[in-house]
């Protein structure tokens, strides 16, 4: 696995992104990182670590259900 520096990486979205739409690629990475911790778990070796940033309460609210629901 190669390295990387989270202070090069932007906290904010695409400007050309509708909020709508990003919660819709949330939504669909989410499900996709279900899938893979699924895969890991089952080998009993490895597990994903999800670490996200929220501004508001209302966006930990929905993040939260969106993790539940996947």
């Amino acid at each position: 696995m190669g390295s990387f520096n989270l202070s090069k990486i932007s906290t904010r979205a695409p400007e050309h992104l509708k909020k709508e739409e990003g919660k819709q690629e949330l939504k669909a990475i989410i499900e996709e990182l279900n899938e893979l911790q699924n895969l890991l778990y089952a080998g009993r070796k490895h597990a994903v670590l999800v670490i996200y940033r929220v501004w508001t309460p209302v966006e930990k609210m929905e993040l939260s259900e969106m993790f539940s629901a996947a």
